[in-house]
């Protein structure tokens, strides 16, 4: 086997073994962050499971727009409820683009900033959990 062909068995020996999912280069989501037209702070109120028997899928998260850091769509006190990613400890979701959440982290996360998309939708996921409002 030559180098090269050693080094990506490793790479993605090491991505798999260290719980990493996301595969898109790092600034791939922080062009998704700069370009999301929206960015609100959310006081959640509840985190629903993931729903797929797996462990992992696609969150329901409902808060109160806390802050809003960028936008109009959004306003201070109006309820949002969120789809996002995540995952129960050992579940073992596909490698690939979603930066999945540790579920019971965003259940204990008290507040959340998420990046959207002009229809609501995180902007490539873009999902950061809170200990307090920034």
């Amino acid at each position: 086997m030559r180098r090269s062909g050693r080094v990506a068995v490793a790479m993605g020996t090491m991505l798999i073994s260290t719980g990493a999912m996301a595969l898109l280069a790092p600034e791939y989501y922080q062009k998704a962050r700069e370009n999301a037209p929206d960015v609100v702070v959310l006081k959640i109120d509840s985190v629903g499971a993931p729903p797929d028997p797996a462990g992992f899928g696609m969150c329901r998260v409902e808060g109160v727009v806390a802050q809003v850091q960028r936008g109009t769509r959004h306003a201070v006190g109006a309820p949002l409820t969120l789809a996002v990613p995540c995952r129960r400890q050992g579940a073992q979701p596909p490698l690939g683009p979603v930066l999945w959440n540790g579920f019971d982290e965003l259940r204990a996360a008290p507040y959340g900033r998420a990046w959207l998309e002009a229809d609501g939708t995180l902007a490539l996921h873009q999902y950061e959990m809170l200990q307090a409002l920034p």
